[in-house]
């Protein structure tokens, strides 16, 4: 395993082992702090009951797996997003009665290929 982190990583394997041996230090070192783990989510719980919106919403993340939403920006590339519902029907017909062949005829839009 080192060594395909290694070569992943593009470092020696000697750094890798000295990584792998920094991270299991850090875990041991906050293994004493463990038996607080319970203390701190009640004391988390009981800010939110209180009101805390962050400490519900941290509560929340911690205990329930709770993901706040991200927003997400829509970028409309469809022609027909822009046109009203009496310009799409129209335009909807016309297909349906062979009129238009080419979408920038029903559109206004320009084709560059």
């Amino acid at each position: 395993m080192t060594r395909e982190l290694a070569e992943a990583c593009k470092i020696s394997t000697k750094s890798v082992e000295r990584h792998m041996a920094t991270l299991r230090d850090d875990r041991s070192r906050f293994e004493k702090f463990k038996f607080l783990t319970e203390d701190v989510i009640s004391g988390i719980a009981t800010a939110g009951a209180k009101g805390d919106s962050k400490a519900a919403k941290l509560f929340m993340e911690i205990v329930e797996d709770f993901v706040p939403k991200k927003s997400v920006n829509v970028i409309q590339s469809n022609p027909y997003s822009q046109l009203s519902d009496e310009a799409l029907e129209s335009q909807i017909q016309k297909r349906a009665n062979g009129n238009i062949s080419d979408e920038s005829e029903d559109t206004g839009q320009s084709r560059e290929d």
